[in-house]
């Protein structure tokens, strides 16, 4: 599922509460006036055989076009769930679950209707909950800045789980496509392995050290450091080719053979370009470039045919497999995750602390 999303970190200096549960209980109601409704969470040749050498991407490879635009979501007015720090992360497993979790701590959850918050991360660490995936209603895992992972049993969050890194990195990242299946990537480059009870098989994801994951599967997942790519096999990590020469900020894998990366071209002279690039199960696209200025900051794609992109400064816009719909200004902030479990609903969470939700025309 996931996404899994680019990772806020802030120094606002709030003061930590105790556990307390906060009730932010308003639904969207303007977007209730709209029609049938709808959110979620990699490019390269994936290595066949661990430490296999991969081809170099496809010359013909369909890049996106913005011909044909597909028709945009409806959003929601942005809702305020914390006006004090950043949202870093949500995950939805259907439009009457998600999770969302904060730099503070705090973890907010979605019940079709409204939102509650509660504080599940007590550490002293500014930058708290980084990532959070939810594969259903009755699991998820968030993980902190602390070497800290939290679960969720449908009803309530256990208490902070005994750090697992060797060399006390911090976490960075998780997806899990199942609840039964995760993988933690933390800031040094190495992943961890949950299988439905404890975390094992901790490897170093090749030669690098990527802080980005998206799993499609028990059998698939793809991490990245800026430009390269990673791909886990089900037992190994090894090398994918790279994504041209830019710097991806998420990614998004709903299956082996698709993933879009979305991201930055380096600085060059005064100006630079938002870039996504698709993944076809063996080699990435040539980078679509989008408008100056507009840097893609999150990515949740429910199929090959359809992802959703927020970027830097509140807009959203819609993939349909060949091409792009308009982009919608839909908040204030820089988004800094969006989650689709269906093409017709997703939710996007910015850095001002607002959620927004998009249904389907």
């Amino acid at each position: 599922m996931r996404c899994f999303s680019t990772l806020a970190k802030t120094s606002t200096s709030v003061p930590r509460s105790g556990m307390a549960t906060l009730v932010i209980a308003t639904a969207f109601a303007c977007a209730f006036g709209l029609t049938a409704c709808s959110n979620g969470q990699n490019t390269g040749t994936v290595p066949k055989e661990p430490g296999s050498v991969a081809p170099t991407a496809s010359a013909n490879q369909r890049t996106p076009s913005k011909s044909e635009s597909p028709q945009s979501l409806n959003w929601s007015t942005p809702q305020m769930l914390n006006s004090k720090i950043d949202l870093a992360s949500v995950s939805c497993s259907s439009a009457s679950f998600c999770m969302a979790v904060d730099n503070y701590g705090i973890a907010y959850w979605w019940n079709g209707s409204s939102w509650t918050g509660q504080q599940i991360d007590m550490s002293t660490s500014y930058d708290g909950l980084l990532s959070v995936s939810c594969p259903s209603a009755n699991f998820c895992i968030a993980v902190d800045n602390d070497d800290t992972f939290f679960a969720w049993n449908g009803s309530s969050w256990s208490a902070p789980q005994a750090t697992i890194t060797r060399y006390n990195d911090n976490f960075a990242s998780i997806s899990c496509p199942s609840t039964s299946f995760c993988i933690a990537l933390d800031d040094a480059g190495n992943a961890f392995t949950w299988n439905g009870s404890s975390w094992w098989n901790q490897q170093a994801v090749a030669s690098g050290t990527p802080t980005l994951v998206s799993c499609a599967s028990t059998s698939f997942c793809m991490g990245v450091e800026g430009n390269s790519t990673f791909a886990w096999n089900g037992s190994s990590w090894s090398a994918a080719p790279n994504i041209a020469e830019y710097t991806v900020g998420a990614i998004s894998c709903p299956s082996v053979s698709f993933c879009m990366a979305v991201g930055s071209e380096p600085a060059s002279g005064e100006q630079s370009y938002g870039i996504a690039s698709t993944w076809n199960g063996s080699s990435w696209s040539s980078p679509k470039m989008f408008e100056e200025g507009n840097f893609p900051s999150s990515v949740s794609c429910v199929s090959s045919t359809f992802c959703e992109v927020g970027d830097d400064t509140g807009k959203a816009m819609s993939w349909n497999g060949s091409s792009w719909s308009t982009e919608q200004q839909i908040d204030p902030g820089s988004f800094q995750s969006i989650s689709c479990p269906s093409t017709s609903f997703c939710v996007a969470v910015a850095n001002n602390g607002e959620a927004v939700i998009g249904r389907a025309n």
